[in-house]
């Protein structure tokens, strides 16, 4: 990274850190699961059925969500303690490796007003800020996704660009196992030549799997079935599939389809596969038509950041602070930065490789979630992909920002041209 793509990552991680100890958001939702595992990790005693709570069984493995959060909340945990700040430090310096990165691959465009711009809307995003303060999975996937484009299209050979892009994509897969398609994506988006490109799709989920595979013998061991990565795919399909939940998150029932006598987590994955598989069998047009709608709950507004106030501590936010924090400083930040991103896909001419392989990104995640279910966090890994994108939007308008002594009757320069590579 630029000299100035470090002090924006300064920037955002003193930001980021200081308004998380400044609101303190109390651990809700998987939170709770996630710190719970990552204190076990860092204690040595393993990736267990503890994390769910105290009428769980300690000495029963588990491989129901993805390990990557609760590791590398534990690399902290280790060094630092289990305490509130160290898990906001984590949160912050990831948020701070994406907006680094955000300003290192627009620069790359051959614009560094260009660049400022993407660091500063990815940097003061304030759903994107509050958020780092929670450990959940977004940022630091989010983090992640950025590092495997940035190492995919770094210096050096071929293999070390395959190596690095991999093993990025690795960590992104343990965070989220969706994300190990990623790779084929983002390098098929990218630049050079069709045989370079297929070259590196193959070669980074090769690496992938390679580092993915040690956890994939542990599951083989460990628990009832061999997991590639973790057992939640199933019961978050049918979570799609199923019509009661109307595109976005519910709580699955037994009586849905899978009984409390199904144990294991690969037995209730699968059990939670075939449900979901015969719902969509029954009625294919009905989850069809609801595909649009688990893109609106994704993208649409911006509410996580109060309701997870909200569960953490109950009252601690009047309904009508709420109400303004919702519609004016979150979700009205959001639809800007989304509203700007749509006019720099607008802008012509043929996008430069970051900005398809953001395209990419962006494209792979949303169809995820129309497959599985929505909600508005999981935009929070794409803010930095759609700040490259809105910052496309100033292309045009860059020509009279550029004067200089080449022009000495005040004639402005011409705009940068875009660079691809």
């Amino acid at each position: 990274m630029t000299r100035a793509s470090a002090y924006w990552a300064l920037v955002a991680a003193a930001l980021r850190f200081g308004v998380a100890r400044g609101l303190d958001l109390r651990p809700a939702w998987d939170a709770t699961l996630y710190l719970r595992a990552a204190e076990g990790l860092a204690r040595g005693e393993g990736y267990h059925c503890g994390m769910f709570g105290p009428a769980a069984d300690p000495s029963v493995p588990t491989a129901f969500y993805p390990v990557g959060l609760p590791a590398w909340l534990a690399l902290f945990f280790a060094l630092l303690g289990a305490h509130p700040w160290v898990w906001q430090l984590a949160g912050a310096l990831a948020g701070a490796l994406s907006v680094g990165l955000t300003h290192h691959l627009t620069h790359t465009l051959g614009s560094p007003r260009r660049a400022h711009l993407a660091a500063a809307l990815a940097c003061f995003a304030p759903g994107a800020v509050v958020w780092s303060g929670a450990p959940m999975t977004e940022t630091v996937w989010g983090a992640s996704l950025l590092a495997m484009v940035a190492l995919g299209r770094g210096p050096g050979g071929p293999r070390w660009r395959a190596f690095g892009a991999g093993t990025l994509l690795a960590a992104a897969s343990y965070l989220r196992p969706n994300a190990l398609a990623l790779g084929a994506v983002v390098a098929a988006a990218g630049d050079g030549t069709r045989r370079a490109r297929a070259h590196l799709a193959v070669a980074s989920t090769v690496v992938a799997l390679a580092w993915i595979a040690p956890w994939t013998a542990r599951n083989c061991v460990s628990v009832d079935g061999c997991l590639l990565l973790s057992a939640n795919g199933g019961s978050n399909l049918a979570i799609g599939a199923l019509p009661r939940g109307e595109g976005t998150y519910f709580q699955l029932r037994p009586s849905e389809g899978c009984p409390l006598t199904v144990v294991g987590d690969a037995a209730r994955d699968a059990c939670w596969r075939r449900v979901a598989r015969r719902a969509i069998a029954r009625d294919p047009a009905g989850w069809l038509r609801r595909m649009p709608g688990k893109l609106a709950h994704t993208l649409e507004y911006e509410r996580f950041v109060t309701s997870y106030a909200e569960e953490g501590a109950p009252g601690r936010w009047s309904p009508a602070a709420r109400a303004w924090a919702d519609r004016w400083l979150f979700t009205g930040a959001w639809r800007a930065l989304l509203v700007l991103a749509l006019l720099g896909l607008a802008t012509g001419g043929r996008p430069p490789g970051v900005i398809r392989q953001s395209l990419a990104v962006i494209a792979a995640v949303l169809g995820t979630h129309a497959v599985f279910f929505g909600g508005d966090r999981y935009h929070v890994p794409l803010v930095p992909f759609f700040a490259m994108l809105a910052s496309r939007a100033f292309l045009a308008i860059e020509t009279p920002w550029n004067r200089g002594p080449g022009a000495p009757d005040g004639t402005p320069r011409a705009a940068p041209r875009e660079l691809s590579g």
